[in-house]
């Protein structure tokens, strides 16, 4: 490999990141679900990608 070239990347991690699920009985868990989905629904791709990070945070604190 040339000084110039890029080594490729072979794990592609599979951007975009599918929706995190929601744990069910968990009501801030679907209070984010319905922030993504209004996000989404009103065209904020930054807010809809917020959201998500911010479920997700959720979930890893409260659920794992």
């Amino acid at each position: 490999m040339c000084d110039n070239q890029v080594e490729e990347k072979t794990s592609d991690p599979g951007f975009p990141l599918p929706d995190p699920a929601a744990v069910p009985g968990c009501s801030s868990c679907a209070g984010h679900v319905e922030s993504i989905r209004g996000a989404r629904r009103g065209g904020n791709q930054s807010a809809t990608t917020d959201q998500r990070v911010l479920m997700r945070r959720h979930i890893d604190l409260e659920h794992r």
